[in-house]
């Protein structure tokens, strides 16, 4: 009995200088917080850090921790690699990215077949991942044909949306080809509505029919 009382006073003695020589987990990850935060300062940007096992047992570091973005990425789900070159070990930390972007959003409903204007939209900040689909500049949606009914409040994404006819079919067109040092034109008719940047054929005097971009001025160009 005596010498266990003897060898759990050596253990409890030890407890302080094992606990010195062990790498605080959850500072680190606090470290690895504040770095995100300072290197996104004035970004706007949210961040997550996510949690790493308090159970892991490293060799305390002697040394200041670098932090560093894994691989350089500062987007999306990326990690804080905090490295102790005088110990030779380093520890990944979880950190989400998440960034706001500009979208369109309608002010109010809308039916399918109604062309947009300047008091049908607005734009809003969202979630970074909506701005893939939706719908960004404004200028991009006015004038646009809505091919649903739409209710206020919806992110506008592209999909939602039908350009406006600058052509349509047996109306005639000006058919341009250039290649950046001459230009020249002739007059057609156009085999079929189009939209600013679809393909339609235009069929010429000759009734040769040749086919050209539509443009946002309704002339057909040829693209070389």
């Amino acid at each position: 009995m005596k010498k266990l009382f003897v060898f759990l006073l050596v253990l409890l003695a030890s407890l302080p200088a094992l606990a010195a020589g062990t790498q605080d987990i959850a500072a680190l990850v606090g470290q690895a917080r504040q770095f995100a935060e300072a290197s996104l300062s004035g970004s706007q940007a949210r961040i997550t850090v996510g949690m790493v096992d308090t159970r892991l047992r490293l060799p305390a570091c002697a040394t200041p921790l670098k932090p560093s973005w894994l691989g350089g990425r500062i987007e999306g789900n990326t990690a804080v690699d905090m490295a102790c070159p005088s110990a030779g070990w380093n520890i990944r930390v979880p950190v989400k990215v998440e960034r706001d972007a500009m979208v369109v959003v309608l002010r109010r409903s809308v039916s399918a077949g109604s062309t947009l204007t300047a008091d049908d939209v607005m734009l809003v900040a969202a979630r970074s991942n909506m701005a893939a689909v939706s719908v960004t500049d404004l200028n991009e949606a006015i004038g646009q044909t809505v091919t649903q009914n739409l209710s206020a409040g919806l992110i506008l994404r592209r999909g939602l949306l039908r350009q406006q006819q600058i052509v349509r079919s047996g109306q005639k067109v000006q058919l341009v080809a250039s290649d950046g040092s001459f230009q020249v034109g002739a007059e057609g008719v156009a085999m079929k509505n189009g939209s600013v940047g679809d393909v339609i054929g235009v069929r010429m005097p000759s009734g040769r029919v040749i086919s050209g971009v539509v443009s946002a001025s309704g002339s057909v160009e040829i693209r070389f």
